[in-house]
């Protein structure tokens, strides 16, 4: 008679660990707060831990403020769902509030780096663009993989984003 051993147990790492910076930063200065070793989290990545981790969702929650992303630029807006792999599919407000909170996000357009939040909404998570240069938020980051170079972000971008931004808030002189 052959006795079978046991299926190991598996667990599926449906993708890395999303760390946090301990302080916030202001958006230009994201790629100088992350350790040796690690890169800015992809805001695919963050949604997947958001929707997925309870524990996440927890620590998420202790933080008190948003977190910034890799991504430079937001063109989407309104309800959407984080899909089983942390992409964001537009949907109806009816959809919106048939969904668990963990499975929703709101996005609001804009031109600066990408942030995601939880406190503003009611538990429900946005992902949000175009604040002002100088606001802060703490900074999402993950292990890089073997061979994985850290890439930096675009300073450019977000330069240009400031310069238009202070002009814009520049008192007017007759």
């Amino acid at each position: 008679m052959e006795v079978k051993a046991p299926a190991p147990q598996q667990t599926m790492e449906r993708g890395p660990e999303v760390f946090f910076t301990t302080l916030p930063v202001k958006s230009r200065d994201v790629d100088a707060a992350i350790p040796q070793g690690y890169r800015v989290a992809h805001i695919e990545e963050i949604a997947l831990a958001y929707k997925e981790r309870p524990a996440f969702r927890t620590a998420f929650d202790a933080l008190l403020c948003p977190v910034w992303s890799d991504k430079i630029n937001l063109n989407s807006w309104g309800p959407h769902k984080i899909d089983q792999n942390g992409k964001f599919v537009s949907i109806t407000e009816q959809q919106y509030w048939a969904l668990n909170k963990e499975d929703c996000s709101r996005h609001s357009p804009g031109n600066g780096r990408v942030g995601f939040n939880v406190r503003s909404s009611g538990g429900y998570s946005t992902v949000f663009a175009g604040v002002h240069p100088h606001y802060a938020a703490r900074v999402a980051y993950v292990a890089l993989k073997e061979g994985e170079q850290k890439a930096e972000s675009s300073n450019a971008e977000l330069g240009k984003f400031a310069r238009r931004e202070e002009a814009n808030s520049m008192p007017k002189t007759a």
